[in-house]
């Protein structure tokens, strides 16, 4: 719960620096410090559960980290489809073995990239077309 509330405090300031600033730098360093406390959160969940496999778990979190950077990248076509493909593969393969809820978690941000990236492509040739 006390996590949440960080999250939730960061995301408020963010936002109010933001507005104050007429910038959206601050609120996306705020968007990246609630996703990073959210993964030590998942991390530390993780190391205290005893029925996880531990053998994947490394390899979970860094193939989620990876998905994540996929969507951050999501203006740079070929590292977003590098990354998220790398992840998703990965992951569905980890979903069809055990089940993995951190494999859901990064097949979801992989899948969020790919269509992220998408729409950026598809808006910048409908506003070319439109423009010429």
């Amino acid at each position: 719960m006390k996590k949440v509330l960080i999250a939730l405090g960061l995301l408020i300031i963010g936002i109010l620096i933001s507005i104050i600033s007429h910038n959206i730098l601050p609120l996306i360093v705020m968007v990246v410090g609630i996703i990073i406390i959210s993964l030590i959160g998942v991390i530390l969940s993780l190391k205290n559960n005893k029925n996880v496999d531990r053998k994947y778990l490394k390899s979970d979190i860094i193939f989620l980290i990876v998905a994540i950077l996929s969507f951050f990248t999501s203006t740079i076509w070929y590292l977003t489809l590098i990354l998220a493909t790398l992840s998703l593969i990965y992951s569905i393969r980890r979903i069809k073995e055990d089940g993995s809820t951190i494999a859901k978690v990064a097949t979801s941000f992989s899948i969020v990239g790919i269509v992220n990236c998408a729409l950026i492509y598809i808006s910048i040739i409908m506003i070319i077309i439109v423009n010429s």
